[in-house]
C-alpha cells in the first residue's frame, strides 16, 4: 500500500490580516501601561532624589546650626566693574551630605561659581564644568542636562556646560498671583516688582544671603516648603515654543548679585539663580513677569509628571502638590511664618 503524505493547510490572507489586527490591538492596550509604569518608577526615583535633597539639609543643619542660605553673592571675587558676581547657592552647600564631598573639598569658595564669570573661565572652580550629580536630576524631565540653552528659550549664560538642576529652593511667597480665595500677608517681607519685574521675599527659608533656623519656621516644619520640581519647559499657549526657563542662570551652582537682604526697599535689578519666590500657579503655561527668564525672582515650578510637582518640606517629607492646589494654600506651604493653616 502507498504512502499517504497529508497535506498541511497555511493561513489565508484573511485569518493572516486578523491576527495581525488582534496583535496590533493588544499592543495598543499595552502600550500606555507600559508607559504609565515607566512613568511611576521615574516619579519614585524623582521622590527619592527630594528625600536624599531634604536629608541633606538635615544634616547641613546639624553641623552647622542653620539652613544653608538660598543664594549668595561672592565673599570676595570682583569683576572689572568693580560689582561682586555670584557666589553659591544652597546646591553646591549641601553636596558634602550627598555623597559628593571630594568635589566641595576642591571648590574655591573666595572665587565665583557661574559658567560664564572669572569662576569657571578664570579656571578657579573649573572642575564643576561639565560635572553633574544624578541627585539634581529628575529622570522625567525632557531638558538638558549641560549645556547652553538656544531659541526661543531665554538666553542662560551656560556657556561652560554647568549642571543644569531641576530643583529649585523655595524663597518664600509673593503677595499676588492667580486664584487667590482670601488675603495672604506678606508684611514688609517682600520687595516691590524690581527691574526685571521680579518680586523677591524673605518669609520662606532658602532666602539670598540670608540663613535660616528651625526655630525661625514658625507655621511648622511639616507645613513649609523647602524644595521644589522644576524640570520641564514652559509651553507657550499657542503651543509652539518650549522654553528653558529653570533656574539656572549661568548654570546650576551660582548664586546671586546682592550681598544683603532682598525685602522691602528694594531696588534696582538683581538677579540670581537657585530659588524662586512663589508667584505663579504650578506648570503655568505662560512666562509673566518675573518668570520671563532663568535669572528672575519668580520661575514657575514645572514638572512632566502628570498633574504636578514633588516637592520637600522642611522636616524632611517629600510628597507630591497638585497643579490644581489652591493658589492660597499653595503660598501658605510657601512661607514658614505667616500663621495661617494648612490643610
Amino acid at each position: 500500500m502507498l504512502g499517504y503524505k497529508r497535506r498541511t493547510r497555511g493561513f489565508t490572507l484573511v485569518e493572516l490580516l486578523v491576527v495581525i489586527a488582534i496583535i496590533g490591538i493588544l499592543v495598543a492596550l499595552l502600550l500606555p501601561a507600559v508607559q504609565a509604569a515607566r512613568e511611576a518608577a521615574r516619579r519614585m526615583s524623582c521622590s527619592n532624589n527630594m528625600k536624599q535633597v531634604g536629608l541633606a539639609m538635615h544634616n547641613y543643619h546639624d553641623t552647622y546650626k542653620t539652613f544653608p542660605y538660598g543664594e549668595g553673592a561672592a565673599p570676595s571675587a570682583l569683576t572689572g566693574s568693580g560689582y561682586a558676581w555670584n557666589g553659591p547657592n544652597w546646591r553646591v552647600a549641601i553636596l558634602p551630605f550627598m555623597e559628593q564631598a571630594p568635589m566641595y573639598d576642591q571648590l574655591n569658595f573666595s572665587g565665583t561659581f557661574d559658567a560664564c564669570r572669572p569662576g569657571f573661565r578664570g579656571r578657579e572652580n573649573a572642575m564643576l564644568e561639565g560635572y553633574t550629580v544624578p541627585v539634581y536630576r529628575c529622570p522625567s524631565s525632557s531638558l538638558p542636562i549641560n549645556g547652553r540653552e538656544v531659541a526661543p528659550s531665554p538666553f542662560n549664560g551656560n556657556t561652560h556646560n554647568a549642571q543644569l538642576i531641576d530643583y529649585v529652593g523655595i524663597q518664600g511667597s509673593a503677595p499676588t498671583g492667580d486664584r487667590i480665595t482670601g488675603t495672604f500677608p506678606t508684611g514688609g517681607a517682600c520687595s516691590n516688582p524690581t527691574g526685571y519685574g521680579g518680586i523677591y521675599c524673605e518669609n520662606g527659608i532658602l532666602l539670598p544671603n540670608q540663613p535660616m533656623k528651625f526655630a525661625s519656621i514658625t507655621d511648622g516644619t511639616s507645613n513649609t516648603l523647602i524644595v521644589g520640581e522644576q524640570s520641564a519647559p514652559i509651553v507657550d499657549q499657542n503651543g509652539t515654543r518650549r522654553r528653558d526657563i529653570r533656574s539656572n542662570y549661568y548654570g546650576g551652582w551660582s548664586g546671586h548679585t546682592s550681598r544683603g537682604p532682598l525685602r522691602y526697599g528694594t531696588t534696582g535689578s538683581p538677579w540670581g539663580s537657585g530659588t524662586t519666590t512663589i508667584r505663579y500657579r504650578i506648570n503655568l503655561n505662560s512666562a509673566p513677569a518675573g518668570a520671563d527668564s532663568t535669572w528672575d525672582a519668580n520661575t514657575i515650578l514645572t514638572s512632566e509628571h502628570p498633574g504636578g510637582i514633588m516637592s520637600a518640606r522642611a522636616d524632611g517629607s517629600v510628597d507630591f502638590v497638585s497643579e490644581t492646589i489652591d493658589m492660597l494654600m499653595l503660598k501658605r506651604l510657601g512661607a514658614r511664618d505667616d500663621g495661617q493653616p494648612v490643610q
